[in-house]
């Protein structure tokens, strides 16, 4: 099996739900213009045109976001509204072309980190991203 990059989503205001300020986007326009906003950035090659998964935070759902991935891209287009009211400093922007809620239960139990362990506890601290692969 391939790996894929499972990444936390920052935390955002409680008015605003990740999944359909995007979804509603992909839906009008094909993509979304997503904007990752870390410290370090992700190698392209482990995220452009390929499947991601992206998580919230416990406390804003903790759901887990399945996406397929088009072109990393210098300057976002089309994203959600919310982000003209963010500091978005050295967004790494992402199109997005699809975007869906799995199962979390699920997930987690078919999906591991890349030495064998399970995912439990991994987004505890400060890591913003791992490697995951499928049983």
């Amino acid at each position: 099996m391939g790996k894929n990059v499972l990444m936390k989503l920052s935390k955002l205001p409680s008015r605003i739900d990740f999944f359909l300020a995007h979804k509603e986007i992909i839906d009008k326009y094909g993509y979304v213009d997503f904007a990752r906003i870390s410290k370090g950035r992700i190698f392209s090659g482990y995220i452009c045109e390929n499947t991601i998964f992206i998580k919230e935070s416990k406390t804003q759902g903790n759901r887990i976001f399945k996406a397929t991935t088009d072109k990393e891209i210098d300057v976002g287009e089309k994203y959600p509204e919310y982000y003209k009211g963010m500091e978005l400093r050295n967004p790494q922007w992402i199109r997005l072309t699809s975007l869906e809620v799995v199962n979390y239960e699920l997930f987690m139990e078919e999906y591991h980190l890349l030495n064998g362990k399970n995912l439990d506890g991994t987004f505890r601290g400060s890591v913003p991203w791992v490697f995951v692969t499928k049983e």
